[in-house]
């Protein structure tokens, strides 16, 4: 991703992820998809302080590794055969939310995973494929399937207020290092087509500093 550099980066990554984790109880667990991305990385130190267990799912193995050092109690490669994998490893555990960044038969997977009224929150598409969706399950476990932007969030009444007390929660993860952007370089504005070729990787943000 390539962004302008200002004192606002990954607002929006850790607004989403205090808006969404509230509505169950400690020691429950949460699947989110994109784990290395901006969000799925705040979401990990955020879970993990309010007592929270996480399933996190990645594109690459080599990711692994890094995203349990960083506090993520179940870290797997998205695929085929991902809610039997993620059965043994949590003792079968049935989900009480799921946070969908990718999108297309990643979807279906996670559903897969959701217990009774289990809710599955749509906040991207990146894997840029439509979602095939088994609807049977959905009806008889009492499932629900909710997309998430900010700019919608920010319009219901009251939600604008409580961002002070969301920010004084998270001001001390990100003090403290755990809420991280990882940003892979920066660049000069005409310096456009390295920082694009860098971007493309997708090993962390890239920023364009005006004037360097």
């Amino acid at each position: 991703m390539v962004i302008v550099h200002s004192s606002f980066d990954g607002w929006i990554d850790r607004e989403f992820t205090t808006s969404v984790t509230g509505e169950f109880s400690p020691s429950d667990w949460l699947i989110s998809t994109a784990a290395n991305s901006a969000v799925g990385r705040a979401i990990i130190p955020i879970a993990r302080t309010r007592g929270y267990r996480t399933v996190n799912l990645v594109r690459r193995a080599e990711l692994i590794d890094e995203l349990k050092a960083a506090g993520g109690d179940v870290v797997l490669v998205d695929g085929p055969d991902l809610p039997a994998r993620i059965a043994a490893a949590t003792g079968e555990t049935k989900f009480p939310l799921a946070l969908d960044g990718v999108g297309g038969a990643t979807t279906q997977r996670l559903l897969d995973c959701l217990g009774v009224y289990g809710k599955l929150v749509i906040w991207s598409g990146m894997g840029g494929e439509l979602s095939p969706i088994n609807n049977v399950p959905i009806i008889f476990n009492g499932q629900s399937i909710h997309g998430f932007w900010i700019m919608n969030w920010l319009k219901v009444p009251g939600n604008t207020e409580r961002l002070g007390a969301l920010y004084e929660e998270v001001a001390p993860l990100v003090a403290s290092g755990e809420i991280t952007l990882p940003i892979a370089d920066e660049f000069g504005l005409e310096q456009y087509a390295e920082a694009l070729e860098l971007a493309a990787k997708l090993r962390g943000k890239v920023i364009f500093r005006p004037g360097r």
